[in-house]
């Protein structure tokens, strides 16, 4: 990272002018070079965003890390949903068998029902459970007059289960997404797992390789079947949700 991004960097500080760093994934950083020291840029600028990228931007604590609550969900979702899991499992498959066996990020990519899963998984088990924002002018919700600079949560658990914007939104049904229904793309921001707009998660691209190639090689190697009786509990008191009892499936190598 600094052996690519520290040249820019200096001849930015040396021009006292601004210098953007476009990465791979799309993402830019600008830094203004006036007074600026190529250390100070990889210490708060640089370094932090990559911390973050690598945390999902979640506290170090247990079961609230965002990743880990979407995969327990999306293998617990796929248990107990044999026939879709089917469809997973035959597209991975026939996915790994034509890059023989190896789980390439090409092979992630293709892997559209498993994505499509991933995707349901973030709507109906939000592991995000509420934003933060402030408002930046007097707004009027709901039949509430809201002023200028209130702290408010955005909703983002509730919003996924809005019933004008997804078809019978207690249902697990990844194929929503698929086209040509792709419900989320009827409304804006209406999936907003990672966030949306200019302040999207950092993390969402690698969060998604990750969540996926894990559920690839699970999948590919076992069987999972679901437990009775057991005491689910998604927990929602604060920003990030988190499994208090876990997700038990039965697992058996295939």
């Amino acid at each position: 990272m600094e052996s690519n991004i520290l040249p820019a960097v200096a001849l930015g500080a040396a021009g006292g002018g601004l210098t953007e760093f476009r990465l791979e994934s799309g993402a830019s950083i600008t830094v203004a070079g006036d007074g600026v020291g190529v250390g100070d840029v990889v210490e708060l600028a640089v370094r932090p965003e990559a911390v973050a990228l690598c945390h999902d931007g979640a506290p170090p604590a247990p079961n609230t890390y965002v990743t880990e609550v979407l995969s327990a969900w999306l293998l617990y979702l796929l248990a107990t949903n044999p026939a879709y899991l089917t469809r997973v499992r035959t597209d991975i498959d026939e996915i790994m068998d034509g890059t023989d066996g190896a789980l390439t990020l090409q092979a992630v990519r293709a892997a559209r029902a498993l994505s499509y899963a991933v995707d349901e998984a973030g709507r109906l088990r939000s592991p995000v459970c509420n934003a933060p924002r402030v408002t930046v002018r007097a707004v009027e919700f709901g039949g509430y007059a809201i002023p200028e600079g209130t702290r408010v949560l955005l909703g983002l658990a509730a919003g996924h289960r809005l019933p004008h914007v997804f078809a019978d939104p207690d249902r697990f049904d990844p194929d929503r997404f698929a086209p040509p229904r792709a419900e989320d793309k009827a409304t804006p921001y209406s999936l907003v797992t990672f966030g949306g707009g200019p302040r999207v998660c950092i993390g969402m691209s690698f969060a998604r390789v990750e969540i996926v190639a894990m559920a690839m090689w699970v999948l590919r190697s076992y069987t999972l079947t679901p437990i009775e009786g057991q005491a689910l509990m998604h927990r929602c008191d604060g920003i990030i949700a988190s499994l208090p009892h876990g997700l038990s499936v039965h697992v058996t190598a295939r």
